[in-house]
């Protein structure tokens, strides 16, 4: 499973970068923290996406070291 950078998830969802970065931040998307990089997990994506998981907002924001 490889992991995303967000501009290949805004090609992918039809945004722009600032919006995936904002959504990120804003914990609407799933992300991970590789140190000062911030990558998506496509699965993950497709889920935020359908409104299954980040309906609410989550308490905290991108995770840290993702098992790949």
């Amino acid at each position: 499973m490889a992991l995303m950078k967000a501009a290949d998830v805004a090609r992918y969802i039809g945004v722009n970068v600032r919006t995936v970065y904002r959504k990120a931040q804003d914990s609407e998307l799933p992300c991970y923290r590789l140190g000062t990089a911030i990558r998506f997990k496509k699965e993950e994506i497709d889920e935020a996406m359908k409104g299954e998981i980040y309906a609410k907002k989550a308490s905290t924001r991108c995770r840290s070291n993702p098992a790949i």
